[in-house]
């Protein structure tokens, strides 16, 4: 959180008063510093003549920002989709998965990693001190005898075996069978690691993370899965673009499935902090906070200016979630 003393200077041992409208200002401030950034690669790709703005500084009508909720949602839901097919989730999967959404069923992405750490022998060696003790002994001025020692000292080495498996898995309800599950990846590694004490160097662990998809499910449109979200205008409880049931059901699915991803990477970080090697293993920290501090976030608030009497249309989904608005 932005603190105080990054906007107002204060003497040692001062403290004012910190709002939630200060920390929502600020909060503001930054989301809209990450979009110009962000806006700045967005016309590196786009055609010169295009030109998005952000919604805030183009003239549109309230019918584009229902617009743009669901191009933007849509955009996103791509994404996961895109995610989820790079680490092994195919067409014929969704399809699957989709009709069991269809039938009324849940259907989960469940992570599962387990640990083994299990002793395998001893061994001992012996090592020899660098440094050596030489002794001379004299009958008068001559040298009558040398004598060289050294020490040596027995090591004792315990080796552990090491295993560690994951998997990633689509479930429908509880998978109580085999039909009801299917297979998106599983890994096992195996290592060895050595102390000098017959004590593990892991305690194993088991962990287990589910997340409900079947709103995402619900989304995917077939025979492409392409994602068709929209508001319901005529419902009820549609107040605003943002203050509706459908977007509600859409935030509560992102933030499920944010926090999600985030207790998986931690579970593999425990993984990788058993790798042996510690070249590697920094090589595996340094691609993990990597992945932490520079994910590509493809969902843009960006509205074009059009053409006098252009109406705004749905982009495709796998767009950057810009839609044209109606000129002045």
């Amino acid at each position: 959180d932005f603190g105080p003393s990054l906007f107002f200077p204060q003497s040692r041992g001062a403290r004012l008063p910190t709002t939630p409208a200060m920390a929502q200002a600020a909060a503001i401030e930054r989301f809209e510093g990450s979009l110009k950034q962000a806006l700045k690669h967005v016309r590196l790709i786009l055609d010169t003549e295009r030109a998005p703005q952000l919604a805030s500084q183009v003239h549109h009508q309230y019918q584009d920002k229902y617009v743009l909720a669901e191009c933007m949602t849509n955009a996103a839901l791509a994404s996961q989709v895109n995610c989820l097919a790079s680490l092994g989730l195919h067409a014929e999967h969704f399809e699957r998965m989709a009709a069991w959404a269809g039938q009324g069923q849940a259907v989960s992405l469940c992570f599962q990693l387990r640990t083994v750490c299990t002793h395998d022998r001893v061994e001992t060696r012996e090592v020899e001190d660098p440094q050596k003790l030489v002794v001379e002994s004299k009958v008068g001025a001559a040298v009558a005898a040398v004598f060289t020692s050294k020490v040596v000292t027995t090591v004792e080495e315990h080796f552990w075996k090491v295993e560690g498996r994951y998997q990633l898995s689509a479930v429908r309800g509880v998978g109580a069978e085999g039909g009801d599950r299917i297979s998106i990846l599983e890994r096992t590694s195996h290592g060895e690691m050595t102390t000098s004490a017959e004590v593990p160097p892991h305690v194993g662990c088991h962990a287990r993370h589910e997340v409900n998809v079947t709103w995402l499910l619900k989304q995917l449109e077939a025979p492409a899965c392409s994602p068709r979200f929209r508001i319901d205008r005529k419902h009820a409880k549609c107040h605003t673009p943002r203050r509706n049931a459908d977007v509600d059901a859409a935030e509560g699915h992102f933030a499920g499935l944010c926090a999600w991803t985030s207790k998986v990477r931690e579970s593999l970080s425990t993984l990788f902090g058993l790798q042996p090697d510690t070249a590697l293993q920094q090589q595996a920290d340094q691609v993990v906070a990597r992945c932490s501090a520079a994910v590509l976030v493809p969902v843009l608030p960006l509205l074009e200016e059009g053409a006098p009497g252009e109406t705004a249309e749905l982009a495709a989904p796998c767009g950057f979630g810009a839609e044209r608005a109606d000129g002045p």
